[in-house]
């Protein structure tokens, strides 16, 4: 059942009712419905609500969603408010782990051995997932390639990163070499490598500079899902 032109569902069993609310504009929204409940649960959210002369009337944020019932339904459930911390915690975690590449995909070129019958992830979606944070989604995972080596190189188009270490996510890492374009031609620089299952870390011991990176792997299969280079 709707209430009125605004986006409220109410659904009624065995004479109890539950109210759906949605905001879906870009701005705050004031909510109005009768009911005859005497007070109303926030599903998963602390406090109640109580009618003034059957009548309830809330704001919600943009997008914002909230349940009201007239019994607790939420009861050994995490509270929204504490949901949204760990959210908020984790994006912090993402968005600030120092990667200097972080946000700007849509700057750097992208190119490998073509995979058979075709690429898993196209390159405007290895773009947005090598550098976005997320360590354990798969930013590239070649099919059966064409070449005989497995590689993948990164040209930067606008800006030329400085950095002495590097963080590379993904699987079937090992033996992997790591170069740098300088003076017309691949350098490798000497680095010491720390690894783990699904990532290796390489501190070179001094500040590089470059205009284009290439990994070569040492498997005929592997798997990148995050690629950080830091001061």
């Amino acid at each position: 059942e709707r209430l009125g032109e605004q986006d409220i569902r109410v659904f009624r069993h065995k004479g109890k009712s539950l109210y759906l609310l949605v905001n879906v504009l870009q701005e705050e929204q004031e909510f109005n419905f009768s009911t005859k409940a005497r007070r109303l649960q926030r599903f998963r959210d602390t406090g109640s609500i109580k009618p003034k002369r059957g009548q309830v009337q809330l704001k919600l944020a943009p997008y914002e969603v909230v349940i009201l019932s007239e019994e607790k339904l939420d009861s050994g459930l995490e509270s929204i408010t504490s949901l949204r911390e760990k959210i908020a915690a984790a994006e912090k975690a993402r968005s600030e782990r120092g990667n200097i590449l972080f946000g700007k995909g849509r700057e750097i070129e992208l190119s490998s051995p073509p995979s058979s019958p075709y690429d898993l992830q196209k390159s405007l979606e290895q773009q947005d997932k090598m550098f976005d944070g997320v360590l354990d989604v798969s930013a590239w995972m070649p099919r059966r390639i064409k070449d005989d080596s497995l590689w993948y190189e990164m040209a930067f188009t606008t800006f030329v990163p400085e950095f002495s270490k590097a963080q590379i996510h993904g699987w079937n890492l090992e033996g992997l070499t790591f170069k740098i374009w300088k003076f017309g031609k691949w350098l490798t620089p000497e680095v010491e490598i720390t690894q783990d299952k699904y990532r290796l870390e390489l501190d070179f011991g001094k500040t590089l500079r470059t205009v284009k990176i290439r990994l070569e792997f040492a498997e005929k299969e592997a798997e990148l899902y995050e690629f950080e280079l830091f001061e």
